[in-house]
């Protein structure tokens, strides 16, 4: 039955779909995360086959509570219903907005870049900082549509070439939870910085969720040991 409901899944849903979804959803976390630890550094947003995962730079471990926390925050801003814009920026902007946030992992990133790629970031919120944008031109604007581009509590962006969805309400609140914390070494490279890895998984039903939970236990109980 549970193999049924996944496979069913699989295919209904377009590959890319799910993507957004798990893909925004780990720009929710990492939302969530800043605004409730403000300290915090992030770092990159991978999705995996399952779900997502970001890392986080933080002095101080994070505990089960704080992850109950994080999902709380995530449903606000799922609620919340805001949009996703991107943006795309001059790398010489772009680097001086993230030197005054004190990010560095977000200043290695752009320099990853090649100089002849094009640079996007993606802004979750910010509508009150948005002047003289049409409803046809949301989703993609020019550096010169955006004026001031501050970080609050329903406004959040990140370095990020894409995709995402256009809002944050088309994440199913009921298909999405937060599964684990782990430590991670930045790019995987035991000489540089430990990270905390908050792992994820989301869907688009809570069917498909709890059919993902159970086939996950089941495969834990039946491991030999």
């Amino acid at each position: 039955m549970v193999s049924s409901v996944l496979q069913s899944h699989s295919s209904q849903t377009s590959a890319e779909v799910l993507l957004r979804i798990r893909h925004t959803c780990a720009h929710v976390l990492a939302m969530a995360v800043q605004t409730l630890f403000p300290e915090t550094k992030v770092t990159i947003v991978p999705w995996t086959d399952t779900g997502f995962y970001y890392d986080f730079d933080r002095r101080v471990a994070f505990a089960p509570d704080d992850l109950i926390r994080i999902e709380a925050e995530m449903r606000r801003i799922i609620k919340a219903n805001l949009p996703i814009i991107q943006e795309e920026v001059d790398r010489e902007q772009i680097r001086a907005e993230i030197e005054q946030l004190n990010e560095p992992y977000k200043l290695e990133i752009l320099d990853s870049i090649p100089a002849d790629e094009p640079i996007t970031r993606y802004f979750i919120g910010c509508v009150d900082v948005l002047h003289g944008v049409s409803e046809g031109s949301l989703f993609h604007i020019s550096p010169d549509n955006l004026a001031q581009k501050k970080m609050g509590k329903n406004c959040w962006w990140d370095l990020c070439a894409g995709p995402h969805l256009k809002y944050t309400g088309e994440i199913n609140p009921a298909a999405f939870v937060l599964e684990s914390v782990a430590g991670a070494y930045w790019r995987g490279d035991e000489t540089k910085p430990q990270l905390q890895r908050i792992y994820g998984t989301a869907w688009e039903t809570a069917e498909q969720l709890q059919a993902y939970l159970t086939q996950k236990k089941g495969s834990k109980t039946t491991r030999p040991s």
